[in-house]
């Protein structure tokens, strides 16, 4: 090969991929030393002749092997969550890509600066040509952009775009009338249609899933379903916070991020899964409290949706688990369902199946959520920190420079 860094990166990931495909064979299956010392080995190799290369040329001698090589490195870093896959809901498709076995990856913020820089150097995200590079890099720029709560950084590869995916999608989405008015009407009246857009796209790809794992789409092209999720997901992430779209925008409605957030936390419960505990779900819980606390879950900002923010409740409440966000969640939640009449969890699952569920993973994290919230203390709220004080991780350390 005439590139030895790669030959080392491709030794090294498909060494750390047959154990990953054994241990989700046999999970009581643990790596023997000699393996672990290997594969360490392995990639140190990678990791000091990727380095050399980038020390010793110039950036017109970056080619696609080279990124490929740095590609291959931050898909199978050193440190995985490998206990947040116990919060793992296997939801029906979700292994598309193996996509279960590479969202517990903790990917330091240096070596994704140092593979974009590589990419931007090679003359950017067009000129590779590597066969599988680009689909690659896409599915991994969603799983980045999914970790930290960012916009994908390149475009994104897909066959379809994006009126073909809500023509195919709009077959699937159920209809949901809202206090007699239709969604297409209550959504237009306080979201921009952007948003509009991904709530109907992900509705009607939820039905998909649901209609699949019953068993009737038996001729579902595979291949065609993960397109329609990638491309989902990826306008998703893409959609302008509430600041940046106030920078064109006079008026926004206030309930724009809550529902922004709430989303993108369903979506990586459920289109792009991504384990419970781990990030961003922590960070998901916190922003989305900051975003309720600050219109103080006024009801009139709610309608005619008011079912909406029972909805985004539920959804920051499943993300909060395991966090100090977790008790603040219960109770908002038991003030709401007082107040709908909400007496049971059939009821309250009633209502999340008119907006947007999938009973998996969403009925255990819910009715752990539930039980939660009827053994909760009904005549004061537990505020636990304030949202102001409470302290945000710092970035990962930087591995790879």
């Amino acid at each position: 090969m005439k590139c030895p860094p790669l030959f080392n990166a491709w030794l090294h990931s498909g060494a750390e991929h047959m154990q990953l495909r054994e241990q989700a064979n046999d999970q009581s299956l643990q790596p023997s030393t000699q393996d672990n010392y290997e594969i360490l080995l392995m990639e140190r190799e990678a990791i000091v002749g990727l380095k050399e290369f980038v020390h010793n040329s110039s950036p017109d001698e970056v080619t696609d092997e080279i990124v490929m090589c740095a590609f291959a490195l931050a898909l199978h870093p050193p440190e995985r969550k490998r206990n947040a896959t116990a919060r793992m809901r296997q939801v029906p498709l979700s292994n598309l890509q193996w996509l279960s076995r590479f969202t517990d990856i903790v990917i330091p913020e240096g070596h994704i600066r140092g593979l974009r820089q590589l990419v931007d150097t090679r003359g950017g995200f067009d000129k590779l040509e590597m066969p599988g590079l680009k689909q690659g890099l896409s599915t991994f720029n969603l799983i980045v952009a999914s970790k930290y709560l960012e916009r994908p950084y390149w475009p994104l590869r897909a066959r379809l775009q994006p009126d073909e995916v809500a023509m195919f999608l709009s077959a699937f989405e159920p209809s949901w009338p809202t206090n007699s008015m239709p969604l297409q009407s209550c959504l237009n009246s306080v979201v921009p249609t952007a948003m509009a857009w991904e709530f109907h796209a992900i509705r009607g790809y939820n039905a998909l899933v649901h209609e699949y794992s019953q068993g009737l789409c038996p001729t579902l092209d595979m291949a065609y379903v993960l397109d329609l999720r990638n491309m989902v997901h990826y306008h998703l992430m893409s959609l302008p916070t509430s600041a940046e779209m106030l920078e064109t925008l006079q008026v926004l409605p206030p309930t724009y991020e809550s529902l922004r957030l709430a989303l993108i936390a369903y979506s990586l419960l459920v289109l792009f899964p991504i384990p419970l505990t781990i990030e961003p779900y922590p960070r998901l819980a916190h922003l989305l409290r900051y975003e309720l606390e600050l219109t103080q879950m006024r009801l009139d900002l709610w309608m005619p949706m008011i079912e909406m923010l029972l909805w985004v409740l539920t959804i920051g409440g499943i993300s909060s688990f395991e966090t100090v966000h977790r008790p603040w969640y219960v109770q908002r939640l038991r003030w709401m369902v007082q107040m709908f009449g909400v007496e049971s969890w059939e009821q309250l699952k009633e209502i999340m199946v008119s907006i947007i569920w999938l009973d998996t993973p969403c009925d255990v994290e819910g009715m752990l959520l539930w039980k939660e919230v009827q053994e909760s203390n009904p005549t004061s709220f537990v505020e636990g920190p304030s949202i102001s004080s409470i302290y945000m991780e710092s970035p990962l350390e930087v591995i790879v420079s």
